[in-house]
């Protein structure tokens, strides 16, 4: 729509968030089934309501939790098979921080097809909840990471999967074939000592030295980071590190455009 469209549906975000924070303000804990809806419960009735335009259900789903009851892995899924982008788009995001096995499912489908990158990087980040218990989820990630610009968001989500022999065996052999220059192999070196940095395997020990010098010292000071920080940025992927469920976490606290926590600013 261009940035004057773009200004203009934040600004329409940020007008209906202040509605709606304002309606559950007036009505407080003490509202009653006979009086008027909740924030969230006014969100769910326009996302229901197929008669309102497609601008306001993406924003209503936008601004509903996760794990909202009438949010079904079916429903949204729905969205996802839909005409709609804004509301493809929204579907995905809810569904990426749900760990239940029927969004997971649906998560391993949308990683495994070859559909726009930016949407199989959310799945993939999304199947972070299901890898450390699904063998399912592991072979769809591990068969993920000979691919290029997923390779960052399939380690993270590998995090909490180092312990499995057939994890470190998998990313070990993928690493010694890697092809890569060496500012590259840098900051994949230093994904993979996250992921597989605690086993004490011989198969790790080897390489252990080796992955260090990849991954080289952090930055220490802010002239140290700043440096670091110079040159061009990826919004997509830092959104992915900010949702991550194996990342830091600063959704935990932090809401962007109706999506996180409401503790921090």
């Amino acid at each position: 729509f261009g940035r004057r469209s773009g200004e203009h549906a934040a600004a329409m975000l940020a007008s209906a968030r202040a509605l709606l924070a304002a309606n559950d303000f007036l009505t407080g804990p003490t509202r009653k089934p006979a009086d008027e809806m909740s924030g969230e419960d006014f969100s769910v009735k326009i996302l229901q309501d197929a008669s309102q335009p497609a601008v306001f259900r993406s924003m209503a789903l936008r601004m509903i939790r996760p794990d909202q009851p009438t949010l079904t892995a079916a429903k949204l899924q729905r969205f996802i098979d839909g005409d709609d982008a804004s509301l493809r788009r929204e579907a995905i995001r809810t569904l990426v921080m749900r760990g239940d096995e029927a969004s997971q499912e649906l998560l391993r489908n949308l990683a495994r097809k070859a559909v726009k990158t930016g949407f199989q990087a959310d799945a993939v980040m999304g199947l972070a909840h299901s890898a450390p218990g699904s063998e399912a989820t592991r072979e769809v990630l591990l068969a993920l990471i000979e691919q290029k610009d997923l390779q960052r968001d399939v380690l993270r989500s590998l995090r909490d999967t180092g312990d499995k022999p057939e994890v470190e065996a998998s990313l070990l052999k993928w690493w010694d074939g890697l092809a890569r220059s060496a500012g590259e192999r840098h900051e994949l070196a230093g994904q993979l000592l996250f992921t597989l940095g605690a086993s004490k395997s011989a198969a790790m020990e080897t390489r252990r030295a080796s992955l260090m010098t990849f991954a080289g010292v952090r930055p220490r000071g802010e002239a140290a980071w700043r440096a670091v920080l110079t040159g061009q940025g990826d919004p997509a992927a830092g959104e992915r590190v900010f949702f991550h469920p194996r990342g830091p976490r600063c959704h935990s606290c932090h809401r962007v455009d109706g999506r996180g926590g409401g503790i921090g600013p």
